[in-house]
């Protein structure tokens, strides 16, 4: 992920939509606990690998890739019953931590009985995939503006619907893509796909606050002085006082608002 200017504040309006957000009701299951203020052992736990099989997740690998890789469509890996402890962790499959061992099920034997001398259509399950995207400006969506979207050697061009949104095919297997976006294509990102953390790990902490607009330095999943005052202004905006240490609490709250917030404007943050 490329190191972004610092930005010390951010828009009123943004933060209005960071608050707005928040006051939503928060689904859990009857009679299950209440969304607490504590720091949560379960959520420290998890900041490491987990899970078990034979693959081992490297950095810049999600599920899509891992599937294209192997040959299967990637809910046949992701349902598996013994990635049923990745899948409780994790909950995405698009969101993996390096060193997270994947379960890969062994194949089934298909046989389709067909006509000789005729042609026949196969389709295989798991591609494409789709690069689903919104890019915000100063908090609101960069409705129907003109894209160029670069994809290895292939460029394509479109705009973006009425609330700043894109989606674009793309192989399962597709590690970076590059967009450009604004009169004459001003504004370039850089999207490294299948690279964002778990949002338990202090990595993945930095690379929403990073994409949020709350510059937090290098996602290098070291504490500092930069992450620190990131995740500060972040606090502040949802109506939280600053904290010294890092406290593990609020990484639910950030990893759903980073959900429903999407992606700043390169002014204030960009894509992972």
């Amino acid at each position: 992920m490329p190191e972004l200017p610092q930005t010390p504040d951010t828009h009123d309006d943004f933060q209005e939509r960071l608050a707005a957000a928040l006051e939503r009701p928060q689904q859990r299951k009857e009679g299950g606990p209440a969304p607490s203020a504590e720091p949560q052992p379960e959520a420290a736990a998890s900041a490491g690998p987990v899970g078990q099989g034979n693959h081992v997740v490297k950095q810049g690998e999600c599920l899509s890739s891992i599937a294209k890789k192997m040959g299967y469509s990637w809910e046949t890996i992701w349902n598996d019953s013994a990635n049923a402890i990745l899948r409780e962790v994790r909950k995405d499959p698009n969101v993996l931590l390096p060193g997270d061992r994947i379960a890969v099920p062994a194949k089934l034997e298909k046989r389709e009985a067909k006509p000789t001398e005729a042609r026949h259509r196969f389709i295989r399950k798991g591609e494409p995939a789709f690069l689903r995207l919104k890019l915000l400006k100063d908090g609101e969506p960069r409705a129907n503006e003109e894209y160029r979207l670069q994809i290895g050697s292939e460029t394509r061009q479109g705009a973006f619907d009425p609330e700043g949104k894109l989606k674009e095919q793309i192989n399962g297997d597709t590690e970076r893509v590059k967009l450009f976006v604004g009169k004459d294509y001003e504004d370039e990102y850089d999207i490294e796909l299948g690279d964002l953390s778990p949002a338990e790990g202090l990595r993945g902490v930095q690379e929403r606050l990073n994409n949020l607009g709350f510059y937090a330095g290098k996602a290098d999943g070291k504490w500092g002085r930069r992450t620190r005052a990131g995740l500060n202004r972040f606090r502040e905006a949802i109506g939280l006082p600053p904290l010294e240490d890092f406290d593990a609490s609020i990484c639910e709250t950030l990893r759903r608002m980073h959900d429903e917030m999407q992606w700043p404007s390169s002014d204030s943050g960009a894509p992972p």
